[in-house]
């Protein structure tokens, strides 16, 4: 699936993507998923990473993003860090 983003939009996304220069490209888009998806399973996140996004490891990207604290692993589940992204 290829969707088109619009010049405004990817211009954001570039400055956006400034205030995390320690992530990888990959790790950003794993980033980003979570951003819009708070808490998933761990199965369909996996398979929504590869199949949407296009990402061949996504556990091992996943991973990477736990161990700088981007993502917490609950039961079952995967979550946006709430010391990183504090919700009200």
């Amino acid at each position: 699936m290829n969707r088109k983003v619009p010049f405004e939009d990817r211009r954001q996304m570039g400055d956006r993507r400034k205030q995390y220069p320690d992530l990888s490209d990959e790790e950003y888009k794993v980033l980003t998923y979570f951003m819009s998806n708070v808490s998933v399973g761990e199965i369909l996140a996996v398979r929504e990473l590869e199949s949407i996004m296009g990402l061949k490891e996504p556990r091992r990207i996943i991973e990477s993003l736990i161990e700088k604290g981007y993502i917490e692993r609950g039961s079952g589940c995967y979550n946006l860090s709430r010391k990183k992204f504090p919700r009200s």
